[in-house]
């Protein structure tokens, strides 16, 4: 059961022509982002018929969205059948993943496997928590074995390949949505069941000419308040000086009283948890008038350039999230996302005669060699080591 914001969920039965209220204590207000799970004993039913209700009660405003699944009604005097599932199939290294026992026929003790063994549990749980939260501490992927067991015998579950972990990229990285959706090493996060964030049909692009954009549909999507990410793979900024991230941008209101927001986010815990750098919604973020049919730019001019300011995670390990904040209004388009950093130029050799300005640099510099009296070969690298300009 999943209680997103405010809101009740109540849980009656019908039994010998009379209903009961709340077999299970009634759950209200916020329970967090987060599948939970109860269950009550129906022991003493047993031999009759009985129905069961679900009861939802919405809150005030718009914040009270209430979720079921997985529902079942099984028998205690057989071993458990085994079931479990992941909050998150897809990891960084070092990243935390919840996982969750979903196991029918009321298991009193678990065991949790890991292959390969390169995890840690943490936060207090262990290989026999029934819902433990392990760090994944390689790259790879993982096959994970879950063994429940109870008074009448044990059963195992293996999914294999069930969560991957990756390495943090170094940037820079530059995204034009012309190959595959989302890109690789992208990941989508929708507030409903299907992704909204898409690949548009083919647009006028920012340089006046055809192309594929990341798109948001605001003018058929009444899902107010939902917020939907288009994520970065994680990024390594450990050795970087400066970074930055600019992108371009398209969109309409459909008026004042609908329009939408973008937010762009960032994380340094895998994703757990973003903190906004960039939030611009309504005019500030139209590019264009307001517009009562679904829209599509049709020009060069009816793009932004705009740029967020990284340097207050430099050292770190980083996701960038672009965020759809809805409010049925109109069309938003991403194009061209590049995150860019800034290293050092090393003039080691030859230090008193060779001149670079400015040092560091944002990518643009002068290199003055004519102080130098011997022909010389010089390289320019980036932060990962690749060769960008050798000459001689």
């Amino acid at each position: 059961m999943y209680g997103a914001d405010m809101g009740e969920l109540h849980v009656d039965l019908y039994a010998n022509g009379t209903w009961v209220n709340d077999i299970i204590p009634a759950i209200s207000g916020d329970q967090g982002n987060q599948w939970l799970q109860a269950n009550t004993n129906l022991t003493a039913y047993v031999g009759g018929k009985v129905n069961i209700r679900f009861r939802g009660e919405t809150g005030p405003n718009f914040t009270s969205d209430i979720a079921i699944d997985d529902i079942n009604v099984y028998e205690t005097s057989a071993p458990p059948v085994v079931n479990f599932n992941i909050n998150n199939q897809s990891s960084c290294v070092g990243g935390i993943i919840q996982l969750t026992d979903l196991s029918n026929n009321n298991p009193t003790s678990w065991n949790w496997v890991f292959t390969p063994n390169t995890v840690t549990f943490v936060n207090g749980t262990s290989a026999s928590s029934q819902n433990p939260q392990v760090q994944l501490n390689n790259g790879g992927s993982y096959d994970i074995t879950l063994t429940a067991t109870n008074g009448f015998g044990s059963n195992s579950l293996t999914q294999n390949a069930i969560v991957t972990a990756t390495n943090a990229t170094l940037p820079p990285v530059s995204e034009d949505f012309q190959v595959g959706f989302p890109p690789v090493g992208w990941s989508i996060v929708s507030s409903v069941g299907s992704p909204n964030w898409n690949p548009s049909v083919s647009i006028t692009g920012s340089a006046g000419t055809p192309t594929i954009a990341a798109y948001f549909d605001n003018f058929n999507y009444n899902n107010p308040g939902s917020m939907d990410y288009l994520k970065t793979m994680e990024l390594d900024l450990t050795n970087a000086l400066s970074a930055i991230n600019t992108f371009d941008v398209a969109y309409a209101r459909y008026s004042a009283a609908f329009s939408d927001t973008l937010i762009v986010a960032v994380s340094t815990d895998c994703g757990n948890t973003f903190t906004n750098a960039y939030v611009k919604g309504g005019v500030a973020l139209a590019t264009v008038a307001d517009q009562t049919a679904i829209w599509q730019p049709a020009s060069a001019t009816e793009w932004r350039n705009d740029t967020v300011d990284l340097n207050a995670y430099l050292g770190q390990k980083i996701i960038v999230a672009f965020i759809n904040l809805g409010y049925f209004g109109n069309s938003m388009y991403l194009d061209n996302i590049n995150i860019d950093v800034t290293t050092s130029i090393n003039s080691l050799s030859l230090a008193s005669q060779l001149k670079v300005t400015p040092n560091p640099s944002t990518g643009l510099f002068k290199l003055d060699l004519s102080s130098v009296a011997d022909k010389v070969e010089y390289n320019v690298t980036d932060i990962s080591g690749r060769t960008v300009l050798s000459k001689r």
